[in-house]
């Protein structure tokens, strides 16, 4: 009688050990996305936090220009909230036109339009906060119009509400 003998079929120590060496890079390697993935997401919140606080402040000083409550040209006071910075400033604002054979009237300049130049308005905004060793910001700018700063029209000049329309005529 001849009998065979056949091996049980079972992995060797050997072939388990690099099974588990192989599975453990690999879990290796997905941890480390996944926490970069969670970083990205925390980056990306924090961002998008700046960036609705600097709309919200943009938008309650776009209601003080309309309330006429027009802030002073400078430095926006500092405020600290929910670890963020918010800085801005109000400055007049330098409209880059194209040179014309006349010349662009500087703003302060006593020509026709330099009062309305003056008037203009450029206001930016700051938002940062520190992350991970690091200072990020984000800026917002917008425009405005102070209607203080608009000098008197010589000769009687019709202001924006003074037309006859709205006299009743």
């Amino acid at each position: 009688m001849n009998r065979s003998r056949s091996r049980p079929s079972a992995f060797t120590l050997l072939e388990v050990l690099a099974a588990v060496a192989i599975l453990g890079i690999i879990y290796i390697v997905l941890a480390d996305v996944t926490m970069q993935g969670l970083f990205a997401e925390g980056r990306a919140k924090r961002r998008l936090e700046a960036s609705l606080k600097a709309d919200q402040y943009l938008s309650e000083l776009e209601l003080q220009f309309e309330a006429g409550l027009v802030p002073a040209l400078g430095p926006l006071p500092e405020i600290e909230e929910d670890g963020f910075r918010v800085a801005g400033e109000v400055r007049v604002f330098a409209l880059p036109l194209l040179a014309e054979p006349g010349g662009i009237p500087e703003p302060g300049a006593s020509t026709g339009s330099a009062g309305v130049l003056d008037a203009l308005r450029e206001i930016e905004l700051h938002v940062s906060w520190d992350e991970a060793q690091e200072e990020h910001r984000v800026v917002r700018v917008t425009y405005a119009l102070d209607p203080t700063a608009i000098p008197a029209a010589p000769g009687g000049a019709v202001s924006p509400g003074d037309t006859p329309e709205a006299r009743g005529r």
